[in-house]
């Protein structure tokens, strides 16, 4: 909003008798009358033309208050300078606080940012904007909304406040603060953040986000993060940045929630598709997500819970990078894949395609699986573990070195008819239909324990098995707090307005 020299034209202007002819030209007007306002003497002038050096200003009236430094200016305003292009309904300037007071449908244009607002305060010495009641912001970039804002044009930054909305082509964010600067491309948003990235395929929440043009995100407080691997989406009839045209008395496009952000798939609309595929979520403190070169690092610290369809855990810390496809969860984690439970220092997870391909653990890494028949609960402890799936199912566990067993047999009835407990330097373990089907080892020193009352709960040194912790899969998608909140929306644009952008 570069509005340098505006102040020297409305200064000569009310001070033209105290300055040459020719800084201030009076183009034209088609009356003038002297009289007087709330017992002030002022000159009233209409359809009126003034310029000053490389401004111009039209407007239908002006007033120009004699005794004191002020103007106001009434009616299809049009000030031009050369940077930009402002519109208006009503216009005062107060020379002695350099703050000029723009009301009614404001419209500024600046190269390719166009700014509207309702009422606007523009401080000539601070370079600063300060719009009071409602603010939309378009470029070339996408569009933005609040209910006030600040615009500081020395640092190229702004403020806003109130129901925040950023939509471009592929991402749509709301919060109820926002802090940005244009020329670094940087962005804080405050308080009950959300935001859709339909390029990734994934909505992020939480109290506050942190983001740049290097493609970092950094969210801080009750993070939350949603990613689809395989895009089956809802059909919506708005396009992919949320912006959808007015209605017909309305002149401006508004922000709407974007129709794929529901609760449930009883609230879809009819002609809406679940989606269905390779849907996880992140939960933590602070999550941060970096995009370089079509790849996305993801960090996640502090109580962290992640859920999908094929695995789930818990951890201090989860890394996840999808070029290698690999998730590290380290800081006490634990991870289960259908009825097993994998316990160690550090869990590293392979997938492939979205689907688990290998899970390892390095440094005492305890495992448990729960017999689908019996209930029992198979353990198995070692120094590593690493297990294989096959088209998603488990295929083996090896474990090594220094690898112990306690494995529950059943008789051909299917029920529990004792144990064996063994030890061995390594140990594999083969599934079939995610079921154990044999065990092979070498070395082995160990024991047959037949059935008895108590065996059901004889477990392995570091025995951890613990259900109740796993995570569930989250039952409410977060949505827009803001949905169809409409934005400016005048009967009509400024007529001046109008006739420039038809040009």
């Amino acid at each position: 909003m570069r509005v340098r020299g505006l102040l020297l034209f409305f200064f000569v202007l009310i001070q033209q008798q105290a300055f040459p002819q020719s800084e201030v030209v009076l183009e034209s007007f088609t009356s003038a009358v002297r009289t007087t306002f709330e017992g002030e003497p002022i000159q009233k002038l209409y359809n009126t033309r003034m310029k000053s050096g490389q401004f111009t200003m039209v407007c239908d009236s002006a007033w120009r208050f004699l005794e004191r430094k002020e103007l106001r200016a009434f009616g299809n305003i049009q000030i031009e300078t050369e940077s930009e292009l402002i519109w208006a309904d009503t216009l005062f300037y107060y020379d002695v606080l350099e703050l000029s007071n723009l009301r009614g449908r404001v419209v500024i244009l600046q190269d390719s940012t166009t700014l509207f607002g309702n009422a606007v305060d523009y401080n000539f010495a601070t370079k600063t904007a300060i719009f009071l009641d409602q603010i939309r912001l378009e470029d070339e970039d996408g569009i933005l909304t609040a209910q006030t804002g600040i615009y500081l044009e020395l640092q190229d930054s702004a403020i806003f406040r109130g129901q925040v909305q950023i939509a471009d082509s592929g991402q749509y964010a709301e919060g109820d603060s926002l802090f940005i600067n244009r020329e670094r491309g940087y962005l804080e948003l405050f308080s009950n953040i959300f935001v859709e990235d339909s390029t990734n395929n994934a909505i992020l929440t939480g109290d506050y986000l942190e983001a740049d043009s290097t493609g970092r995100r950094l969210v801080i407080g009750d993070a939350y993060l949603r990613r689809i691997e395989n895009d089956t989406t809802y059909a919506s009839q708005a396009d992919s940045s949320g912006v959808v045209s007015a209605e017909s008395d309305s002149l401006l496009p508004i922000l709407t929630q974007p129709d794929s952000l529901i609760q449930s798939p009883e609230l879809l609309p009819p002609d809406s598709t679940i989606i269905t595929a390779d849907t996880s979520h992140i939960f933590a403190e602070v999550i941060e997500l970096i995009n370089r070169d079509s790849t996305t690092t993801i960090t996640a610290s502090d109580n962290v819970t992640s859920w999908s369809e094929t695995i789930s855990s818990v951890s201090d810390t989860l890394r996840y990078n999808s070029e290698t496809e690999r998730f590290i969860l380290t800081g006490n984690p634990r991870a289960w894949y259908q009825r097993i439970q994998l316990k160690g220092p550090f869990i590293f997870v392979q997938l492939d395609s979205g689907q688990v391909k290998e899970l390892t653990s390095h440094l005492n890494a305890f495992a448990v699986q729960e017999d689908s028949a019996t209930g029992r609960l198979h353990q198995i402890r070692g120094d590593t573990l690493h297990a294989v799936f096959e088209d998603g199912n488990l295929s083996t566990i090896t474990i090594n070195p220094d690898s112990e067993l306690l494995y529950h047999t059943k008789n051909e009835a299917g029920e529990a008819d004792g144990a064996v407990e063994y030890g061995s330097p390594k140990t594999t373990m083969y599934f079939e239909n995610g079921e154990l089907a044999r065990v092979v080892a070498g070395q082995n020193q160990g024991l047959f324990l037949p059935e008895y009352t108590d065996l059901i709960n004889r477990t392995l040194k570091g025995f951890d098995w613990s259900p109740t912790l796993r995570p569930q899969k989250p039952i409410l998608i977060p949505i827009s707090r803001f949905g169809n909140q409409p934005r400016l929306q005048w009967k009509a644009l400024p007529s001046r307005y109008l006739e420039f952008i038809v040009q």
